[in-house]
C-alpha cells in the first residue's frame, strides 16, 4: 500500500503526484486521510490517458481503474481542466 498524499494540508495547483506500478495492473485509490480535492490521472504503459476521475477529500469509496494501467497522476482539482487533459491524450514525463 501506499500513502500517497494522506496527512497532508494541501497540495500546490502546479504540483502533483506520480505513481509508477512498474507493471500495467487494475490499481484502486481512496481519499481517505486526504484533506482536500484531487484529479486523478489513469495511464496505460505508453503514457496516454485512460481514464480521468475526480476525488473528494476524506472519501473512503475506493476508486477503480477498470483496465490496467502503469501510471497513475494525482493533482490539485481543477487542473486535468486547466491543462485541457483529456483521455486519448499522451503524458510526457
Amino acid at each position: 500500500m501506499r500513502k500517497g498524499l494522506a496527512g497532508r494540508n494541501s497540495i500546490n495547483k502546479n504540483s502533483g503526484m506520480l505513481f509508477d506500478f512498474r507493471k500495467s495492473q487494475v490499481q484502486g485509490f481512496w481519499m481517505k486521510g486526504i484533506n482536500f480535492n484531487l484529479d486523478l490521472i489513469f495511464l496505460n504503459q505508453h503514457r496516454i490517458v485512460v481514464s480521468i476521475k475526480r476525488l473528494t477529500a476524506h472519501n473512503k469509496k475506493t476508486v477503480i481503474s477498470n483496465v490496467p494501467i502503469r501510471y497513475a497522476i494525482e493533482l490539485a482539482r481543477g487542473q486535468v481542466r486547466r491543462c485541457n487533459v483529456k483521455i486519448g491524450d499522451r503524458i510526457i514525463f
